[in-house]
């Protein structure tokens, strides 16, 4: 994963999910969804689904904050 960001593999989060779940596809396809490969693979997958998740929202939310105190800051600039 770190080296697919690193040579620009991987340009948003989507990328990343998108790739995360052929890596685990792929897995359970040429290992067999029950065996132990698949087993942690489908555990993994889960887990960067989560954590994906929790980046997204901690993204959104910083976004809106820079942006209201943009806005904030515009407002005092322009003065009364």
């Amino acid at each position: 994963v770190k080296k697919m960001v690193q040579a620009g593999q991987v340009r948003s989060f989507r990328d990343l999910h998108e790739r995360l779940g052929l890596v685990s596809h792929n897995c359970c396809k040429y290992n067999g969804r029950e065996s132990d490969y698949g087993a942690v693979s489908r555990d993994f997958e889960a887990y960067a689904d989560d954590a994906i998740i929790s980046a997204v929202n901690v993204y959104n939310y910083n976004a809106k904050k820079a942006a209201a105190e943009a806005a904030a800051a515009a407002e005092v600039a322009a003065g009364p």
